[in-house]
C-alpha cells in the first residue's frame, strides 16, 4: 500500500547483480578507430573471462540497436578509468576508437592497437 511519506530514511541503495543472464545479449568487441558503442550500464562485474577483464553488460542508446542488452570486456586501461570515475551501474557511458597505432612487443612481434576515449554521464 502507498503512502504518502517518501522519505529515504534507512533505505540503503540496492546492488545490481553481476551474474549471468540467460538472454539473447550480444558480445561486442572494443570499437576500433572511427567506431562507438554507447549505452546505459546495467552491470559491471570484474575478474570475467579469460583474461580477467570488467564485463560490462549495457543497454545501447546509440544506433541501429539502440534498445539492444549487449555485452563487452574493457581492458585494464578502461578498467582503471571506470573505477578512478567512480563510474557505475546506471551511468550512460560513450567508447571511442579514436586513434590507431603500432608496437613491438617483448618478442619482437608487431602488434597494432586502437586508443579509445571514455565519456560517462550519470
Amino acid at each position: 500500500m502507498a503512502t504518502s511519506d517518501s522519505s529515504t530514511d534507512g533505505f540503503q541503495t540496492a546492488d545490481v547483480p553481476g551474474g549471468d543472464y540467460d538472454d539473447d545479449a550480444e558480445w561486442l568487441p572494443l570499437p576500433e578507430e572511427g567506431e562507438v558503442i554507447q549505452g546505459i550500464i546495467l552491470s559491471l562485474t570484474p575478474n570475467s573471462g579469460d583474461y580477467d577483464q570488467l564485463r560490462v553488460r549495457y543497454k545501447s542508446t546509440d544506433g541501429d540497436d539502440e534498445g539492444d542488452i549487449r555485452l563487452v570486456h574493457f581492458n585494464q586501461t578502461l578498467e582503471d578509468t571506470v573505477h578512478e570515475n567512480g563510474i557505475s551501474e546506471g551511468y550512460e557511458f560513450r567508447l571511442e576508437g579514436v586513434d590507431s597505432y603500432s608496437w613491438t612487443d617483448d618478442d619482437g612481434n608487431e602488434r597494432d592497437g586502437t586508443d579509445r576515449e571514455l565519456q560517462y554521464r550519470a
